[in-house]
């Protein structure tokens, strides 16, 4: 599998958790039932998936929603096909015919937590009218479960998953 970051320059610092939690609908702890579907919009992968939530920090829902986020696993013909003339020879993806039929492109944004099926995450989302719920600020909306543990992508870190619940708990208030 080869992996494919994209840098994103977001207007908005959802690195600060004031402004992560204000910017969002809804925030829940749920485990990822399913990844229906992975496309290409804009040169950008999305993820559609449907999501059980076993704990609401923020907002109201079922407790089974469908929700997108950016980034996610696709064939290696499928990447291709995404791209603009001239991009695959910049990326310097340099495959094998054996891994063009079978490869799988990670294409993500700054080194993102992907969701993965059967995995636990706290997502924060947005609702929107064309797509559902949404991921706030890409991967600042998803930070992945680990036992007691959360990584979120923009520290490059491992918090106590009490703490952040906490920070989420508190930004609400104010």
């Amino acid at each position: 599998m080869s992996t494919v970051n994209r840098r994103v320059n977001w207007a908005v610092d959802y690195s600060d958790m004031e402004v992560l939690v204000g910017d969002s609908d809804l925030i829940v702890i749920a485990t990822v039932e399913s990844i229906d579907k992975t496309i290409a919009r804009s040169g950008f992968y999305s993820t559609f998936a449907t999501i059980h939530i076993s704990e609401t920090l923020k907002g109201e829902s079922s407790p089974d929603i469908s929700i997108v986020s950016m980034g996610g696993y696709v064939s290696y013909e499928e990447y291709v096909k995404g791209l603009q003339e001239g991009d695959l020879a910049k990326q310097d993806l340099n495959w094998t015919e054996e891994e063009k039929q079978n490869g799988v492109v990670k294409a993500q944004v700054d080194q993102q937590n992907l969701l993965q099926e059967g995995e636990q995450y706290i997502l924060c989302l947005r609702e929107s009218e064309e797509l559902g719920y949404v991921t706030v600020g890409s991967y600042h909306g998803i930070m992945r479960i680990y036992g007691e543990k959360v990584w979120r992508k923009e520290n490059a870190g491992i918090f106590d998953k009490e703490d952040i619940i906490q920070s989420i708990l508190k930004a609400q208030e104010q």
